[in-house]
């Protein structure tokens, strides 16, 4: 509830744009679309998608360990599983973040740049998130789990 200090938030920011940009570029080569990195800016043959700030997924970090240490104080048992699903909630939010930058980049290509900017761009940050939390419920139960002694 309280804002990460600026410096915190602009220190964290640029590596992980750097960070989504990169992966989202190599996944795109992956699948055979034509594209090259400059920092945080995605360039496509018709379009040119840079990784902002709001775009480089710490908010949605941020919010993602505050539900998962929630999920984890109110459903799991001891310290260690409700600190496991705190951890597993950083690879969640990346990994979602970087599946965003790489729908919308693949709409920019194979559709047009507009719906990237305006229709896939806002739809897209709700069901990512919608997405994330799923997993992060996902793995609440995985760590619920429990062997039964034979």
């Amino acid at each position: 509830m309280i804002p990460i200090p600026a410096t915190i938030y602009y220190s964290a920011t640029l590596p992980m744009q750097l960070f989504a940009s990169k992966i989202t570029n190599a996944l795109l080569h992956i699948i055979g679309v034509p594209s090259h990195r400059n920092g945080n800016i995605i360039r496509l043959p018709q379009y040119a998608l840079e990784v902002s700030e709001a775009c480089s997924g710490l908010r949605s970090l941020v919010t993602l360990l505050a539900l998962s240490s929630l999920f984890g104080y109110l459903s799991l048992e001891g310290k260690i599983r409700p600190l496991l699903l705190f951890i597993g909630a950083i690879p969640i939010a990346i990994i979602v973040n970087i599946f965003r930058l790489f729908v919308t980049a693949i709409g920019a290509y194979t559709i047009s740049p507009k719906i990237a900017e305006d229709f896939l761009h806002e739809l897209s940050g709700i069901l990512v998130f919608v997405l994330a939390l799923l997993l992060i419920m996902f793995l609440t139960r995985i760590l619920r789990w429990k062997r039964n002694p034979s």
